[in-house]
Formats: structure tokens, C-alpha cells, sequence
């Protein structure tokens, strides 16, 4: 669902909003846990809700994240705090396969 509060913000407004997200989240990801450089990811980011307001969540600053968009768009329609336990999960997934991989096939 579209975002209210984000589709009225001015230019300048949604700049300070995703570096005052930026700062919140320690500059990572919300969902990956990743650095975010904003100037060279400033076209692969998108501010979404953290819990989705058809599941309850505002449409408001504080219930907002920074992801890149590649994982919040991976995400469907499950909230940001279920996308990242999720992608957790996937990551150690990937670590234990590579580990196996490259334990059994020396």
C-alpha cells in the first residue's frame, strides 16, 4: 500500500528523512544489515514500513525503515522485522551449504 506521509513529502523533505533513517539504523539496512553509502546506493533505496499499515502499522516517520530495494522488494508483503529474521536465516542457510560444500568435496 502506498504511503501517504511519503508521497507528500517534498524532495528535500524525503533527503532528511532517509538520513535521519540512515543515522537511526547506524547506516546498515534494516533488512540486510548491510552499509548503506548513501550517495552510492541513493537509487537503489526505498523507505518502507516497518510493521505494513494494512497489518496495523502507521503511516508515520517513526514506523519507517531504510532498505535497499532489492531485499524490501523480496520481501512481499511480510513486515520488515519478519524480512529480517528471514534474510538471517537465509544468510547462515548459505553459510552452512558452503561450509558442508566445501568440507565433504575437498
Amino acid at each position: 500500500m502506498a504511503s501517504i506521509y511519503l508521497n507528500n513529502l517534498s524532495t528535500d523533505e524525503r533527503f532528511k528523512l532517509i538520513n535521519e533513517l540512515h543515522t537511526i539504523q547506524n547506516g546498515k539496512c534494516f533488512i540486510t544489515g548491510d552499509e548503506i553509502d548513501i550517495s552510492l546506493h541513493k537509487n537503489s533505496l526505498d523507505i518502507d514500513h516497518v510493521i505494513p499499515t494494512k497489518l496495523g502499522g502507521k503511516d508515520e516517520k517513526s514506523n519507517f525503515a531504510l532498505t535497499f530495494a532489492s531485499a524490501n522488494r523480496s520481501k512481499q508483503a511480510s513486515d520488515l522485522n519478519l524480512a529480517r529474521i528471514i534474510h538471517s536465516y537465509l544468510k547462515i542457510e548459505d553459510n552452512i551449504f558452503i561450509f558442508y560444500f566445501l568440507y565433504y568435496h575437498k
